[in-house]
């Protein structure tokens, strides 16, 4: 999220607001998410050995499903050129959970990452549409953009035809409230659990992540 051009008075202004504040909080998990995410893609590629026959077999069922042409080189991947990249997002993810997410936060965020991807097992369109709506809300409130630029980032994705298209923010909300709910509630679960271990009452704990 680039905020190096906006004066940094406009950026204490919008920070005062509590739904900048959460915005800024919801930017960073995803942003930590999406690299979590690709991780995990990438190791479960390390793990298949795919021929050329078997590339062929994979395009051409895409196409038959699609109607869109694939070339078996698009299926294929070098094993070392992913091993880099998978190394890459990895620091990358370390660097954001040591610098944004102190110790205590840091686990809750991992159960989050986790929850998920192996549970919820979100659409990675569904992090990236939230995030470029996230990043788009967040240059508003500094005035760095308009509201019609603003709207413009509202968008879906369309992969088959490779295509973006504006949407109602209706939907990109509904997501983002459903992503913030499930953080709290892992922080919540987790902060309940430590209080029982050490004989605190924690029945009606609740925890607010919204900052």
């Amino acid at each position: 999220m680039e905020t190096e051009q906006i004066p940094p008075e406009r950026i204490l202004k919008a920070m005062n607001h509590s739904i900048c504040q959460r915005a800024v909080l919801m930017h960073t998990l995803l942003t930590g998410y999406s690299l979590f995410d690709s991780i995990q893609v990438k190791k479960r590629c390390t793990n298949v050995k795919l021929t050329y026959k078997d590339a062929e077999f994979i395009a051409n069922k895409y196409e038959e499903i699609t109607g869109i042409d694939m070339s078996p080189t698009d299926v294929l991947f070098d094993g070392n050129e992913l091993a880099n990249q998978l190394l890459d997002d990895y620091q990358e993810l370390q660097r954001l959970m040591n610098t944004a997410f102190n110790e205590t936060l840091s686990p809750m965020v991992n159960a989050y990452y986790y929850h998920l991807f192996f549970y919820r097992k979100v659409d990675s369109t569904v992090i990236q549409t939230a995030l470029i709506a996230l990043t788009a809300f967040l240059n508003y409130a500094y005035g760095n953009i308009d509201k019609k630029e603003l709207k413009n980032n509202v968008i879906g994705m369309d992969l088959i035809n490779k295509k973006t298209f504006v949407i109602d923010s209706m939907y990109v909300r509904h997501n983002l409230i459903n992503l913030e709910k499930d953080f709290n509630d892992i922080c919540v679960k987790k902060a309940n659990r430590e209080m029982k271990k050490s004989g605190k009452a924690y029945d009606n704990f609740t925890i607010d992540i919204s900052m």
